[in-house]
């Protein structure tokens, strides 16, 4: 796989993340989500965790016409993507199968940006997780026998606000660290209240530092999730 690829979203991927009518799984859909027209396919693959091949997820998306490849070295273009010559005399009509190539999205507002910060492409991961489903430790009506059995060994029910917190925390965390930040990881999914989980903060905004390199990025989201807990609205 050439990592020096550039794709773009066409309109049927940026379709796709509003509709869910391809019930993508988890690690295609995410990197549905990142491809954003400037990164290169190396630049995203810091969104996973080390090591992981997604060569097949760009290979997926792409056969479903979902993503195309629309920058790079031209010298690492496929022969189809580059334009040939305009002619001189009458023009030639053109083939079918560049007729019917999908065409990139232009960048929209909600999915892409120009040169989007990493703060910026979490955010929207995270988001989309959160949209996907409900918060994770929350209980769901009607969920059957082995949730009932884990209620009846959970702790006493907490605070929303705590949960949308541990959430938070415990999500941030796993995509800017990776592998590397799983012992901290543990700790805020073993914090049992909100006293507990607010003496992680100065160690969460540390480690995400560590993550990032960028102090303004590492200290948003520790703001954000200190909000969260004093959000009293989610009690």
């Amino acid at each position: 796989m050439d990592l020096q690829g550039v794709y773009s979203k066409t309109a049927e991927g940026a379709q796709e993340i509003t509709t869910r009518n391809l019930h993508l799984d988890a690690m295609t859909r995410r990197l549905l989500i990142i491809v954003d027209g400037e990164r290169s396919a190396g630049e995203l693959m810091q969104f996973f965790k080390q090591g992981q091949d997604i060569s097949v997820l760009f290979e997926t998306l792409t056969q479903l016409g979902l993503i195309m490849r629309t920058g790079g070295p031209s010298e690492a273009l496929p022969p189809d993507s580059v334009a040939p010559p305009a002619p001189v005399a009458t023009p030639a009509l053109k083939p079918a199968s560049q007729a019917a190539k999908p065409t990139p999205v232009p960048n929209s507002k909600l999915f892409q940006t120009t040169g989007p910060s990493t703060a910026t492409i979490i955010s929207e991961l995270l988001s989309d997780e959160l949209e996907a489903g409900p918060l994770a430790g929350a209980s769901t009506p009607g969920s059957g026998a082995n949730q009932k059995a884990n209620a009846a060994e959970s702790k006493p029910a907490q605070p929303l606000r705590f949960i949308q917190a541990q959430t938070f925390m415990n999500t941030t965390a796993r995509k800017v660290l990776g592998l590397k930040g799983t012992f901290f990881i543990s700790k805020i999914e073993r914090a049992s209240n909100e006293n507990e989980l607010a003496g992680l903060l100065d160690q969460f905004q540390s480690e995400l530092f560590e993550g990032t390199k960028d102090r303004n990025t590492a200290k948003q989201y520790r703001e954000q999730a200190e909000n969260i807990l004093r959000n009293r609205n989610s009690a």
